[in-house]
């Protein structure tokens, strides 16, 4: 399941940046990474001497700005923290060749609903590619678009013969945040999804091993097998949510971090008056970035949870008490295994629930009613 074409897009757009985790340290992607990191240093540089340099500087420039370096910040976090953790990526890669096979089912509707989810995983990424696509335009036509101007709002050294050098590294900032940021969600929101997936399919196996009724010693040990089998994926996925816990928790706090910042400029922006263009990128700014949050990692992390602890309520639902006898330790045992939480989480902080998600964004709102509340005062 994790060749998932989601996983593949990823990959490839992780290749470009220099992240590919199969690729590590591999003379091409170093190369790669050394420049993507380049530029993201040298758009930020240039947005801070903005602000140390440039004389009577206006709201409008101080906002532009401020989006510029949460884009650096932004896709540094990404692209750092998926190099960084690269073994526990290939490690994820590598034992999940032990989940169930959806191509191995045998009724059909539960094998539509599972075709469903996978439809979801592409549609959500398609519609990703395609939505960041005009931001990212925005910001790389804008030398074009407006004369003398920069793809961020950042200094312009009075030596026109570095304009255009600079030009072009912004430009591939640009690109190198749109290739990044892409490929660390997708992938963690495509594997959490796949993890939902596999509880799915483990609530549906545990139903149908339980509704049978046993009618020699054949069937029992039959049965014990199958049970067996169900208890061992289960215990091998709750491993695999430690491992995806191990390796996205923190970097999903600095993440949830930036996406507060982010939208707190993003909405003090648009508010302050700007230009039409300027308004209609941080517009859209705003929405991919609520895209990201909501569709990878708000939905994917609540569907986990709710998948995982439908195993009680599966168990007694599926009429065991027709062979009490032989069924009665099975339930207690699957009650026992049910019980246990599964979340993902930032680090302990914050599990990705629709509960969460909201809370994320009553935040952002106090923070910019906050910074609204500062701008009034000082006018």
């Amino acid at each position: 399941m994790m060749d998932h074409w989601n996983i593949k897009v990823v990959q490839r757009l992780a290749y470009v940046v220099g992240s590919h985790p199969r690729y590590h340290g591999t003379f091409i992607q170093t190369v790669l990474l050394l420049i993507a990191l380049g530029s993201i240093a040298t758009t930020t540089s240039l947005v801070i001497a903005l602000f140390i340099y440039e004389e009577n500087l206006k709201l409008l420039d101080f906002t532009e700005g401020m989006q510029a370096l949460m884009f650096c910040l932004h896709i540094l976090i990404k692209l750092l923290w998926f190099c960084k953790q690269h073994d526990k990526i290939i490690d994820l890669l590598k034992v999940s060749k032990q989940f169930w096979n959806v191509d191995e089912l045998i009724e059909e509707d539960e094998k539509k609903q599972i075709l469903k989810y996978l439809w979801y995983l592409k549609t959500i990424m398609g519609y990703f590619l395609a939505f960041a696509v005009p931001t990212s335009l925005m910001i790389i036509l804008r030398p074009l678009l407006q004369q003398g101007t920069l793809p961020f709002k950042s200094y312009i050294p009075e030596n026109k013969y570095y304009y255009y050098p600079i030009v072009v590294v912004e430009q591939y900032t640009m690109v190198v945040i749109y290739c990044g940021c892409i490929s660390f969600d997708a992938f963690f929101g495509s594997t959490i999804v796949l993890m939902a997936i596999q509880f799915k399919m483990l609530n549906k196996e545990i139903q149908r091993v339980l509704a049978s009724t046993p009618l020699n010693e054949k069937d029992q040990l039959l049965v014990r097998k199958k049970l067996k089998r169900c208890i061992e994926h289960h215990n091998f996925l709750l491993n695999f949510v430690k491992k995806i816990n191990n390796t996205i928790s923190l970097g999903l706090l600095l993440y949830i971090g930036v996406i507060i910042l982010s939208n707190c400029v993003e909405f003090f922006a648009i508010v302050s008056g700007q230009p039409i263009n300027e308004f209609v990128k941080s517009l859209f700014y705003i929405i991919s970035l609520t895209n990201q949050f909501v569709a990878y990692y708000i939905v994917p992390g609540q569907l986990l949870t709710a998948e995982a602890e439908k195993m009680e309520k599966v168990a007694f639902e599926s009429q065991w008490y027709r062979n009490l006898k032989f069924n009665k330790p099975i339930i207690n045992m699957i009650s026992c295994m049910g019980q246990r939480k599964v979340h993902v989480h930032a680090f302990n902080v914050i599990n990705l629930s629709f509960a969460s998600g909201l809370q994320a964004y009553k935040t952002i709102i106090s923070y910019y009613m906050f910074l609204r509340t500062m701008n009034r005062d000082r006018s």
